[in-house]
C-alpha cells in the first residue's frame, strides 16, 4: 500500500498513525499541488493526505478527477467552526464517498 501525504509543514503524527496500520506501508511526500500530481500518476497511491491548507482544496478536486484513492483532509486549524466549514467543503468538492475528515 502507498500513501501520498500533502503538505508545508509536518504530517508526523498522520505518518506515524499509517505506519501503525499498515506495517508494509510507503508513505510519499509531496509539499507542492504540482509534486502531488507528478506522484498520483507516477506511484497511484491509495491514499491521499490533504492538508486543508493552501491550494488544498483545488489538489482534492483534482485528485478526485485522476484517482479513486481515499482523500484524507487534515488541518492544523484549532478553531472547530473553520474546521468543520473546510471538512464541509472538502466534502462536495471531491464529490465521493471515499473522502475521509
Amino acid at each position: 500500500m502507498t500513501a501520498l501525504l500533502v503538505h508545508s509543514g509536518s504530517l508526523t503524527d498522520v505518518e506515524c498513525a499509517l505506519q501503525l496500520g499498515w506495517a508494509s506501508i510507503e508513505i510519499l511526500h509531496a509539499s507542492l499541488p504540482t509534486q502531488a500530481i507528478r506522484l498520483l500518476e507516477t506511484s497511484r497511491p491509495s491514499v491521499v493526505v490533504i492538508d486543508t491548507g493552501d491550494g488544498g482544496l483545488r489538489l482534492a478536486k483534482e485528485v478526485r478527477r485522476r484517482s479513486n484513492a481515499v482523500i484524507v483532509a487534515v488541518s492544523s486549524r484549532y478553531d472547530a467552526l473553520v474546521a468543520f466549514s473546510y471538512a464541509f467543503i472538502f466534502l462536495v468538492v471531491a464529490a465521493s464517498s471515499d473522502v475521509i475528515v
